[in-house]
Formats: structure tokens, C-alpha cells, sequence
């Protein structure tokens, strides 16, 4: 499975380390959460935490239940009063930054998270290069770098997410995976190395 790689100060990286994998993960994350299939989500969600976050069984574990309860309610809320999931991912956005061993504003990371999800929601933000330029904001915000050089490969996955929804009836996971991949391989050439 894939690993972070160890900054020469020590600490842990946030890390793209096998871009293929991650857009793999991601892919069955999205089927599995469209298709209304929770439990097989959990279990990706546990899959992303071990293998590309390299956490413990129980922190991995303790970060699917966060992002899972988190993208639940967040499901479940669409089309009636908007829902604060930040508290959810702050926490998973907390666990990450200690196992990184770095200082992270996680609320701010959870809010960049929860501004891209709305925004794929509303008809008047969902674009996909403006869904993609929050989603290079939150890259920025969990690698400490710039956002403008995630822009490229946020885009694309913004792009991937709106092919998805407009194919709502019969996606074209394929294609979604293909964008999802090249999108994970610009989006880790762009995080700094520490």
C-alpha cells in the first residue's frame, strides 16, 4: 500500500504517493456514496485513511467514522436547511495534522472542504473550474502551499464530479476515472516538499 514519505525534519507529509490508487479509491468512494452504499463507503474510507494517510487500524478507523457521518449528513440535508459538517471534519483534519506532526488550521481545512461540497450543490457556484479553485484551496491548506499550483489538477477532478452528475442516470465511471486519475497525478506534483 502506499505511504507518506518521511520530511527530512521528521514529520509526516501530506502526500499523493500512488496518484493511480488514489483516484481508484476515490472512484469506488463516489460509487459507493451515489449508489446510497454506506457501509461499503466506510470501508473505503478505511482503505484511504490506512493506505494513503498510513494511519493505525484505530486512527483510520476513528477518521472514516468522521468523514463518513460528515458526507452522511451532508447527503442527507440536500435540498432542505443547509448542514454544518465542519465540526466532523475538523476533527478527521485534527487526527491528520497530529499524525503529521505539523501545526494545520483544521477548521479552516473543514470549511474549505464544506465550501466546495456546497458549491457543487448550488446552481450558481457549481461551475467546475470555480468547484475546482476551492478544492485547490483546501490542497493549499493541507499541504502549506499555494493553491494556484493545485489549480490544474482540482479543476479536473471538479470537472470529473460534474460529469458524474450529469450523467447521474448511467455515469461513465470509466471516463470518470481516467479524469480522477490524471487529476491525482498533477494535483501530487504540485504539493511542496517539506
Amino acid at each position: 500500500m502506499s505511504r507518506l514519505k518521511v520530511a527530512s525534519e521528521g514529520k509526516e507529509a501530506f502526500r499523493i504517493e500512488d496518484p493511480a490508487r488514489m483516484a481508484q479509491l476515490e472512484l469506488q468512494l463516489w460509487q459507493d456514496y451515489y449508489a446510497q452504499r454506506y457501509l461499503p463507503l466506510m470501508f473505503g474510507l478505511l482503505k484511504l485513511a490506512r493506505g494513503q494517510f498510513a494511519l493505525s487500524w484505530a486512527a483510520a478507523l476513528r477518521l472514516s467514522a468522521l468523514f463518513g457521518k460528515a458526507a452522511w449528513r451532508f447527503k442527507r440535508s440536500y435540498q432542505r436547511d443547509a448542514v454544518d459538517v465542519t465540526p466532523e471534519l475538523a476533527k478527521g483534519y485534527a487526527l491528520l495534522a497530529r499524525r503529521w506532526g505539523r501545526e494545520m488550521d483544521c477548521q479552516r481545512a473543514a470549511e474549505a472542504e464544506q465550501a466546495w461540497w456546497e458549491a457543487r450543490r448550488n446552481p450558481e457556484q457549481s461551475d467546475p473550474d470555480d468547484v475546482g479553485d476551492l478544492i485547490a484551496e483546501q490542497f493549499a491548506i493541507l499541504s502549506g502551499g499555494e493553491a494556484s499550483a493545485f489549480q490544474e489538477g482540482a479543476r479536473l477532478r471538479a470537472r470529473a464530479a460534474a460529469l458524474r452528475d450529469a450523467q447521474e442516470a448511467d455515469p461513465d465511471w470509466a471516463r470518470i476515472g481516467s479524469m480522477l486519475h490524471e487529476a491525482y497525478e498533477k494535483l501530487s506534483v504540485a504539493i511542496p516538499a517539506l
